[in-house]
């Protein structure tokens, strides 16, 4: 019994010393897409969520949705990260991999540009406040001004992260970063953390009124003159994943009680026989 416990306390510092800098499901990002000569094209929302294994590599599913609402992921890339920090993406037509981050290196290092056959030279590595919350994060800054940045990877977006020339074409540009449903990270130079208007319809007729109303911990919901019979209600945290699931049976008033969950930014969606509802609330 004893060399079982040493082993184990053994094992638990090694999981320990082996920190992940990237790939979390609890990560959220919003990008705005920048034209050549151009503002803003196009905004996407970014996240990891599910597994898929190629090769005996547990990957990561880089998910995208193009609405404010996040009504539908649709996947694009694999991650990886290894043990010491560092991140692979994996593109999902030719078998294409390259290192997008590499948390492990140090100060004087320099790593290879697989895109433009150029070197990045390390500036310098430091522990320090960043975001809204100012939490300790390790950051790497380059000679030609990159800053990769623990959690959030790179302000300029997840594509541009070798490219240290002028671009001559579209790139990426972030807005928000979350972690745990709590916003980390602000771009003031956009309005909202998703500019454009949602793509999902918000079906509000003359003849309908329906309100959310926080309070003590319940939302309460009001749908009057709305069939909610077979209606089915969704309730998401930022990140798009599902808290809250209801099935109504023509009910015009009801409560879903929210005070176990994080404070932070919620989304619900209400299909009925009308069409969806959809709309954004906050727990504070």
């Amino acid at each position: 019994m004893k060399r079982t416990i040493i082993l184990f306390s053994l094992l638990c510092l090694i999981i320990q010393a082996f920190p992940q800098y990237f790939v979390f499901e609890s990560s959220l990002w919003s990008y705005a897409s920048i034209g050549c000569h151009t503002g803003p094209i196009g905004y996407r929302w970014v996240k990891f969520q599910g597994d898929t294994t190629i090769d005996g590599v547990k990957y990561k599913q880089e998910l995208h949705a193009f609405d404010s609402l996040q009504s539908q992921w649709v996947l694009k890339g694999l991650y990886y990260e290894d043990s010491i920090g560092r991140v692979y993406r994996k593109w999902l037509w030719g078998d294409y991999e390259a290192l997008a981050f590499d948390f492990s290196v140090q100060k004087g290092d320099s790593l290879l540009c697989s895109f433009h056959q150029f070197y990045l030279y390390v500036d310098s590595v430091s522990i320090s406040p960043f975001g809204l919350s100012s939490e300790l994060r390790k950051q790497i800054f380059f000679s030609c001004g990159i800053r990769w940045i623990e959690g959030l990877g790179d302000l300029r977006g997840p594509y541009d992260l070798y490219d240290c020339l002028e671009p001559t074409g579209g790139r990426e540009e972030l807005i928000c970063y979350f972690e745990n449903n709590e916003l980390v990270y602000r771009n003031e130079k956009y309005s909202s953390c998703f500019p454009k208007v949602t793509s999902v319809q918000e079906v509000t007729p003359s003849n309908l009124q329906f309100r959310v109303t926080p309070r003590n911990g319940l939302i309460h919901f009001q749908a009057q003159g709305l069939d909610t019979h077979q209606a089915q209600l969704q309730i998401l945290d930022i990140t798009g994943r599902l808290v809250a699931n209801r099935t109504l049976a023509g009910e015009q008033e009801w409560e879903v009680p929210m005070g176990s969950h994080p404070p932070g930014v919620y989304i619900y969606k209400l299909n009925a026989a009308g069409g969806v509802l959809a709309g954004k609330f906050y727990v504070r």
